[in-house]
């Protein structure tokens, strides 16, 4: 399949809620038509962002300028920006264990609150929404250089003045797409695994590594079962607006616990970022679900490939399934140094590692559909 090629390279750009992301998931409608499934879109609003203004530090104090990155859903600054002096302000946990940032706090002369800056702790700035968009307040975030100059300037005790100008706004309504393929299994009554990758892009990423790749991966995995039926039913989710902090994938199981279907579900497999970062990560629950997709893992990979296990954490759309208690496998190749950058490109991308991620999530399912008493948890 070319699935990863047309979304990084033909369609490119594809932020939730946009004309790209609809193309992207139209496309994905018509390719899994074309192996056989009755694909349907899923449709859910939501408030996106826009940005308005260009995000601009520059230290007055030391005469230089400092890389900033939108933090969507940021408060505008106004025009002409804001000016005053950086102080150390504890931690942002955007996500825990993955994204836990140094903050700094911007102040007037009368020590009163202007914004935050947020400080990458390992590469670039780079464009990332709050997690928390229903507190309304203005951040950007720098880079790991910058974050380190800043520290080195606070412990000297010098007085670091910047100006800051950011600007934004708040888009209501917004519309986007799950993309939804159902294979039945031959034996119904073992319950439900559902598979998903995102499709979507962050701000003005063409997302081939995040995460073009694992819809490569997650299309590559249903043109198999397509032609080699599983025993339990298998449901493949291309989520729309996971870089809007896991919108489609938060909608889809709303909707499945409101249909009352959510407790057929058994286990949840889910793959971001199949073909770039450093080495393969698997986060997974506790008991059989740790197992079965350890094992899997043994299956594919050399004993001497790099592999990192570790419980659980937000950051990507396995985390709603989760939280309604169903296990859940999580496989990400992490950590990526383009992540959410304009060089996130075709180049960047092992296509062997798709091709191990394809495996792997084939061995899962295979496994699980050798452990039938595997029930996943009451809900």
């Amino acid at each position: 399949m070319n699935v990863m090629e047309h979304l990084a390279s033909e369609i490119g750009v594809r932020v939730g809620g946009t004309d790209a992301a609809h193309d992207a998931a139209n496309y994905l409608q018509d390719t899994f038509a074309e192996l056989g499934y009755d694909a349907e879109l899923q449709s859910f609003k939501f408030e996106g962002y826009e940005v308005t203004r260009d995000w601009e530090l520059d230290v007055l104090s030391h005469d230089i300028e400092l890389d900033v990155a939108p933090v969507l859903y940021s408060e505008s600054t106004p025009e002409g920006g804001v000016e005053g002096t950086l102080r150390e302000a504890g931690t942002a946990y955007l996500v825990e264990d993955l994204f836990e940032l140094p903050r700094y706090e911007i102040v007037d002369d009368n020590g009163e609150h202007l914004a935050y800056l947020l400080g990458n702790v390992d590469g670039a700035a780079f464009p990332i929404p709050s997690t928390e968009p229903q507190f309304v307040d203005t951040y950007g975030l720098i880079s790991s250089d910058g974050m380190e100059w800043v520290d080195e300037r606070l412990e000297a005790g010098d007085q670091v003045r910047v100006a800051f100008e950011c600007g934004g706004k708040r888009i209501p309504n917004y519309v986007d797409h799950n993309v939804i393929a159902t294979i039945e299994g031959t034996d119904k009554s073992d319950g439900e695994v559902v598979i998903g990758a995102h499709y979507d892009s962050a701000y003005e990423a063409t997302g081939a590594a995040d995460n073009a790749s694992g819809v490569e991966a997650l299309v590559n995995v249903a043109e198999y079962y397509a032609e080699h039926p599983p025993d339990r039913t298998v449901t493949f989710v291309a989520y729309g607006s996971e870089e809007w902090w896991l919108v489609g994938s938060r909608y889809y199981v709303n909707e499945r616990k409101a249909s009352g279907t959510l407790e057929d579900i058994v286990a949840k497999v889910n793959i971001d970022m199949a073909g770039g970062g450093e080495l393969l990560n698997v986060w997974a629950g506790d008991g059989d679900i740790k197992t079965i997709a350890g094992d899997a893992v043994q299956q594919v990979l050399d004993d001497d490939e790099d592999r990192h296990y570790q419980g659980v954490i937000s950051g990507s759309d396995h985390w709603p399934f989760y939280q309604e208690g169903i296990p859940v496998a999580m496989l990400i190749f992490w950590p990526y140094d383009q992540y959410h950058q304009p060089s996130d490109d075709l180049d960047q991308v092992s296509t062997s590692d798709i091709e191990d991620t394809t495996a792997i999530v084939k061995a899962i399912v295979d496994n699980l559909d050798r452990s039938p008493e595997f029930a996943g948890v009451e809900h």
